[in-house]
């Protein structure tokens, strides 16, 4: 099928010092913020979801109720700032990593290419495939990508990932004695 084509072809193409680079920036910061918009916004909560999970401070920049610009202003110099940019390629993604950059944050994107407008704005710069047979973008990859980061992440920091997954744990059995049960 076209998503193990592109599955494959990413593992192929990633460039490893880019990607380990990018584990550890993530890993590093004090925050990671996430952004995308159209199916990027759903990879770029995926994102923060998966990075949590391991360990690592993260929150998906919204489109909601202000704009991911304005959002960035509370951004620290320890923080990253992650972008998801598939085409159509969006003002706001590119508009993002600039301001990260003038801020001196640690930019990082993920697009259909190295030569897409986001990757030439973005410190680490992780290219997927993302063909697809209809008029978006397929994610199988970017989702792979993601999780590939995570563990990445999780193999060379397992005590914090460890440390992140038992109080995940914690709270989730806490959550389960506030539910009500149904008898």
């Amino acid at each position: 099928s076209l998503e193990v084509t592109n599955i494959g072809k990413t593992v192929e193409s990633l460039d490893r010092g880019q990607f380990s680079n990018a584990a550890e920036t993530l890993f590093e910061a004090e925050r990671v913020h996430t952004f995308g918009m159209g199916v990027s916004a759903l990879l770029a909560e995926l994102a923060a979801y998966t990075l949590l999970q391991v360990g690592v401070s993260a929150s998906c920049l919204s489109t909601a109720f202000s704009s991911p610009r304005e959002q960035l202003v509370g951004v620290g110099a320890d923080d990253v700032v992650v972008v998801f940019s598939l085409p159509p390629y969006s003002r706001q993604s590119r508009a993002s990593l600039r301001d990260a950059a003038d801020l001196g944050v640690s930019t990082v994107a993920v697009s259909d290419r190295l030569t897409s407008p986001a990757a030439g704005l973005a410190r680490w710069a992780l290219a997927v495939k993302s063909d697809n047979m209809m008029f978006t973008n397929a994610v199988a990859a970017v989702t792979v990508l993601i999780n590939a980061l995570a563990t990445e992440i999780a193999a060379s920091h397992r005590e914090e990932a460890l440390a992140a997954l038992s109080q995940i744990n914690r709270v989730l059995s806490e959550d389960e004695d506030l539910v009500p049960s149904r008898r």
